[in-house]
């Protein structure tokens, strides 16, 4: 009998320890799965702390940048301007151009003038900008009409007591700012039967701004070897001027050259003259030469 019961106490305490060896599994078990979602989470957290350094150090960067653009806007005082031809004078062979200067971080006592410089004709020229209700500064200048000035202007500020200079444009030509400029050209040139024969010529002059120029009495006129030879008028089609009639030959021998003009009257009554250049005849054929500038000559007419 107490055989018995020992044994009965004993396959309890078996059954007792079996499941305390369950339990004591299960919560390693689940330890072991705390600890995996802890590395994950660290893991997280370390990526997430990489994240926000390199966020910080881009930041820091931006506000780097800001301040060295801060710096440059402080030594560059023109935030915006604008020049534009007011007039031009015939007689004195001049043309005025109008300047309008927006000056960045500018107060009320703030000062600016304006230098340019055509050192060809004349010395450079200093004019003072008056400042307007609205804040911006203008004023005009007025230069010797050359077409083969280089020409560029300077702004002079005095602004928060510091003193700026900055070079506002420069160009080859004053011939650029004019409202008559010559960009698109096109035309067919072959020679057959002993004629240069020119056909299918169409002109677009601009006002330097991308649009159509207000002009008159467009023509073309030809030259060869160098004397005028003919002219003839050119006909409107939408913003263009078209090339009439519509062929045109020229007897020429070997060795001969044509030379093409585009001549047209502006605004203010200037009168412009485009070369788009001159062709020769050479071993049967005509060979093109482009002009040498873009730029047109004037007539003083």
């Amino acid at each position: 009998m107490r055989k018995n019961w020992g044994t009965a106490v004993t396959a309890v305490l078996c059954v007792v320890l079996a499941l305390a060896l369950l339990l004591q599994q299960r919560r390693v078990e689940t330890l072991e799965q705390a600890a995996r979602e802890y590395g994950a989470l660290r893991n997280e957290c370390d990526t997430l702390r990489m994240e926000f350094n390199a966020m910080k150090a881009d930041l820091r960067k931006m506000l780097e940048r800001e301040k060295e653009l801060e710096a440059e806007l402080r030594t560059r005082p023109a935030a915006a301007y604008a020049v534009d031809v007011r007039g031009v004078d015939l007689t004195e062979r001049t043309v005025t151009l109008g300047v309008s200067v927006d000056l960045a971080a500018a107060d009320e006592n703030a000062r600016a003038s304006v230098v340019t410089d055509a050192a060809e004709h004349h010395d450079a020229v200093e004019t003072a900008l008056t400042r307007g209700k609205d804040g911006r500064y203008t004023g005009s200048v007025t230069l010797p009409l050359e077409p083969g000035d280089r020409v560029q202007m300077r702004l002079l500020s005095t602004v928060g007591g510091a003193k700026y200079a900055e070079t506002l444009w420069s160009y080859y030509s004053l011939m650029e700012l004019l409202p008559v400029q010559l960009n698109k050209w096109s035309g067919d040139v072959a020679y057959e039967d002993g004629k240069l024969i020119f056909s299918g010529w169409t002109f677009c002059p601009e006002d330097g701004q991308g649009g159509p120029a207000e002009i008159g009495e467009p023509k073309l006129e030809l030259f060869q070897k160098g004397e005028p030879l003919m002219d003839f008028g050119l006909t409107k089609e939408g913003d263009s001027y078209v090339q009439t009639p519509d062929s045109l030959g020229i007897a020429c021998q070997e060795g001969d050259s044509i030379g093409v003009n585009f001549v047209c009257t502006g605004p203010y009554g200037l009168r412009y003259v485009f070369s788009v250049g001159w062709w020769e005849v050479r071993n049967g054929a005509a060979v093109r030469h482009w002009p040498s500038v873009s730029r047109p000559d004037l007539r003083w007419e």
